[in-house]
């Protein structure tokens, strides 16, 4: 990228955003003969989520297997804790699909979503 010369005289500021990949990156700036190096690496974000079974009275599911089908085709199995709760995070869960071995799709709902 290069961005247009200024006068002598004329002090500016600027700032430039653009939209990178996850990866490492080497970025240099050159200006008036300085040179300033500098190195980053973006990671993918991972988004989380908690998952909670109860039954109807509102009662924990506790230790009730779990399957989570991730929008790139991958399965993450797990099993809920004795509270029937667990916490997931990884950076493809966006659209991701949640279902239970013990039970049927038409058996649960999603509940609140915070």
């Amino acid at each position: 990228m290069q961005l247009a010369k200024k006068r002598p005289d004329e002090v500016s500021f600027w700032q430039h955003y653009f939209e990178v990949k996850p990866g490492a990156y080497n970025v240099t700036a050159t200006a008036s003969g300085a040179v300033d190096t500098t190195t980053f690496t973006v990671e993918q974000p991972a988004l989380g989520y908690e998952i909670e079974l109860r039954d109807e009275v509102g009662e924990p599911q506790a230790n009730m297997g779990y399957k989570i089908r991730l929008r790139n085709g991958h399965i993450i199995t797990g099993q809920l804790d004795k509270n029937g709760y667990a916490n997931v995070s990884g950076p493809d869960f966006e659209n991701a699909k949640v279902s239970f071995f013990e039970l049927a799709d038409h058996d649960w709902s999603v509940g609140n979503i915070t």
